[in-house]
């Protein structure tokens, strides 16, 4: 929009890339017109301590940067255990091949297609467009949720050959501490007190015990590259 002034209108054609998750109109052109209401600037503040006195939980700078290391460590720890449980969540389905309830698959399918519309709703899809689209990609929530069932099959197998199993006073804690984060704690804790989302917080509590075990007792062995380096001129 560059040279365009406030109050004008331009006409811009934008071809959606191939692969955009709205399947309809992937790979299409659209023509969009846009009209400039306001024209701002983004400066970044200076980092010095009149900047920490927007901060009431930083007493100075360093107090700050030491908090964004914390967050940054924590993101690339929560990033690390993530990978390695999909890689559990892989090996255990490679090595353990068997059939799921149809019924169980049906109301997990069910589920992630409400939520996936309920998602494109909130982004500004119609619910037309919204259930055209969940619609086309039916096929890979029916595989998704197959391979949901099959998981929380084999940590509640894992649960019941180890003998671990989940307390209600530890949905409790973890109720108090979800509705203690709210707005309303009361209207939160009314919310998380239905049965269908306490029996969601004990499979939530269940699985992170479980692959936390996993973690404990697997044997990991470091595959190093043996390869060589290139001889001097050969290609890379």
């Amino acid at each position: 929009l560059l040279g365009v002034a406030i109050g004008e209108t331009k006409e811009i054609n934008v071809r959606f890339p191939d692969d955009y998750y709205a399947k309809d109109i992937a790979g299409k052109e659209a023509l969009f017109t846009l009209t400039v209401k306001s024209i701002k600037e983004k400066k970044l503040p200076l980092l010095d301590s009149s900047f920490i006195e927007n901060f009431e939980k930083y007493g100075s700078l360093d107090e700050l940067k030491e908090d964004i290391r914390r967050s940054r460590e924590e993101q690339n720890k929560l990033r690390s255990e993530n990978d390695f449980r999909n890689l559990i969540v892989k090996e255990l389905l490679n090595k353990n091949e068997f059939e799921v309830p149809p019924s169980f698959v049906e109301r997990e399918y069910q589920y992630m297609m409400a939520d996936a519309q309920r998602r494109m709703a909130l982004d500004g899809l119609s619910k037309e467009a919204a259930a055209t689209i969940s619609d086309k990609l039916k096929d890979q929530y029916r595989q998704n949720a197959i391979r949901v069932v099959k998981v929380s099959g084999l940590i509640e197998s894992i649960a019941r050959k180890e003998s671990i199993s989940v307390e209600e006073s530890e949905i409790n804690s973890e109720i108090e501490e979800i509705a203690g984060q709210s707005r309303d704690y009361e209207k939160a804790k009314k919310y998380l007190e239905n049965e269908g989302i306490r029996a969601n917080l004990r499979q939530k509590i269940l699985h992170n015990r479980i692959f936390k075990f996993i973690e404990d007792n697997a044997r990991i062995r470091i595959i190093k590259d043996k390869r060589e380096p290139a001889e001097e001129g050969e290609n890379k």
